[in-house]
């Protein structure tokens, strides 16, 4: 598991950008209304935009009606939400009106029509919502059978679930890699592929955005998706290693370049990352076992509370070298690697060539055996 930023965007940027607007021109008005039975009266947030230019809105939801009313430069992502997410709704807005209708007790049937790319996407987004159904059901009878106590259910419906998920998991990226493909003059296919992209999709993925028509690309999220596939190209296996300095914990610079002739395991973390500190025991018994023999780490923290930080440091009994710039996942390092999940890593060999990435757990161990064999 890995915690990820682009998941978790709309939902922060939305309650840090309501009331205030970052679009630089506002040329196509939309609204954006409907009707969502059983909704308790109160406010109602739509968060709209690119990965990295969101604003939110707020409505006043009264019996289940609501109107959000504003203006776009061109279709752009948006996701309607309410305080405790009972209803979240992902679509795509585009000029004149959206509607969206539905029910509080069936939030996988809110339906959102509109232009053509809404309803693209509301049709594509409705696929992948139903592949979640069966999933849902078992895991509610999971939990149904962990309430009553049941532990012969609870372990079938456990084993049920895990390999629900996992088949729901695969159809909807087949899913999603299906809609960019056949979809290369949308905006929306510019959003998924974005959250597709990662260094192991990286050369297919390429292939997806060069498919994209000239207006998609110069598009604000084809832009971020442009920028998205440079960065990690730069950061693949075989490349040297982007160099950088960056303060320790006692302010004292730190330089990739000075670990030159060892191999250095670059590990990005933080001390609130669960999966992080998982992994730290492992990292720590293969420094321990390697450091003698040209083995070295430098870890890099998506910290923001230097206390935080360096109390995580000295409870998990890490050795090897620490530095942060204490701005979280705008890490200057971070930015450079193209980070948005942490935990992450790079095996940099001694000459500062990339040779490996994202080595845990077994993997690291058997990469290091390899190497000091």
């Amino acid at each position: 598991m890995k915690i990820n930023l682009i998941k978790s965007v709309a939902m922060q940027s939305a309650f840090l950008l309501l009331g205030g607007s970052i679009f630089a021109q506002h040329k196509m008005p939309f609204t954006a209304s409907g009707h969502i039975e059983g909704l308790a009266d109160g406010e109602l947030y739509l968060a709209y935009g690119s990965f990295s230019n969101m604003r939110a809105d707020t409505a006043q939801v009264t019996n289940g009606y609501f109107t959000f009313s504003d203006s776009l430069s061109e279709p752009s992502y948006g996701m309607l939400f309410n305080h405790d997410y009972t209803v979240k709704v992902d679509m795509f807005l585009d000029k004149g009106k959206v509607i969206i209708n539905g029910n509080i007790d069936s939030s996988y049937d809110i339906r959102v029509s509109g232009s053509p790319v809404v309803n693209e996407y509301a049709a594509y987004n409705q696929s992948q919502m139903d592949l979640r159904k069966p999933v849902q059901v078992i895991y509610e009878k999971m939990i149904a059978a962990y309430k009553a106590g049941d532990s012969v259910s609870m372990k079938k419906y456990q084993a049920d679930f895990n390999a629900a998920r996992d088949e729901q998991s695969k159809q909807a990226v087949a899913m999603q890699v299906n809609y960019i493909k056949t979809h290369p003059n949308s905006n929306a296919s510019a959003w998924e592929l974005l959250h597709y992209l990662n260094d192991k999709t990286l050369e297919v993925s390429k292939q997806m955005y060069n498919a994209f028509s000239p207006v998609v690309k110069s598009s604000a999220m084809g832009k971020e998706t442009g920028e998205r596939i440079a960065t990690l190209s730069r950061v693949e296996v075989g490349n040297n290693a982007p160099g950088f300095a960056q303060a320790d914990e006692n302010n004292k610079s730190v330089t990739l370049s000075s670990y030159k002739g060892k191999y250095v395991l670059l590990e990005f973390w933080a001390s609130w990352c669960g999966p992080c500190r998982a992994e730290s025991p492992n990292v720590l018994k293969a420094y321990k076992k390697y450091k003698d023999k040209g083995f070295d780490v430098l870890s890099v923290s998506l910290d923001h509370e230097k206390d935080k930080w360096v109390e995580a440091v000295k409870k998990d009994g890490l050795l090897w070298k620490q530095v942060s710039d204490l701005n979280g996942w705008k890490n200057a390092v971070a930015v450079l690697y193209g980070i948005n999940a942490v935990p992450a890593n790079f095996l940099i060999d001694p000459s500062g060539k990339i040779v490996a990435q994202d080595l845990r757990g077994d993997e690291l161990n058997n990469k290091l055996a390899t190497i000091f064999k």
